[in-house]
This record gives structure tokens, sequence and C-alpha cells, in this order.
């Protein structure tokens, strides 16, 4: 059993941890307009939200997906391959 103060602390600790991941990195902070992919890809992504390559990896697949005109080829073809590109991990939860 956790004493209030043991689970403050571990929870200020994970609010922590959740605003540095948020940020990511500086070198993430690309305009998507500036990507190597489709302008389809490009404008639909923007669409949606998308203005950057962290908001891209800060984003779940799951609502990736949701984003009209982002269909499975532009997904495989141009969006993953992204992730793979700079080493990160898709968000699936």
């Amino acid at each position: 059993a956790y004493s209030v103060n043991a689970k403050i602390e571990h929870l200020q600790d994970l609010q922590n941890k959740v605003i540095s991941d948020s940020s990511f990195y500086e070198e993430w902070n690309i305009d998507i307009k500036t990507l190597n992919i489709s302008a389809r890809s490009k404008n639909a992504l923007v669409r949606g939200g998308i203005k950057t390559l962290n908001n891209l990896f800060s984003t779940r697949l799951y609502d990736l997906e949701r984003i009209r005109n982002i269909g499975k080829k532009c997904m495989d073809e141009e969006i993953l391959p992204l992730f793979k590109e700079y080493g990160v991990e898709p968000l699936t939860y």
C-alpha cells in the first residue's frame, strides 16, 4: 500500500514524463509540407491537424487512419516509412 504522498509523487513523475515525451525532439519540428511525400498525403495530414513531424509522431495510428484521404496505400508507402526513417515506434494505444 502506497502512502498518499507516494501516490502524489508517482503521479507528478508520470505527468512530467508525459510533458517531456509529448514535445519529442526539436529536430522533429519539421513542417509536413517539406517532406518527400505526395501532395495528396501532405494535404490530407494538414487538413487532419498534422502540421509537423512532431504532430505526426505523437498521433495514434488509429487516429491517423481516420483522417480523410489517408488510406492503406498512403499509410503503408508514405506515412509508416517516415516512422521507420526517424526510428520512431508508432503509437498504437
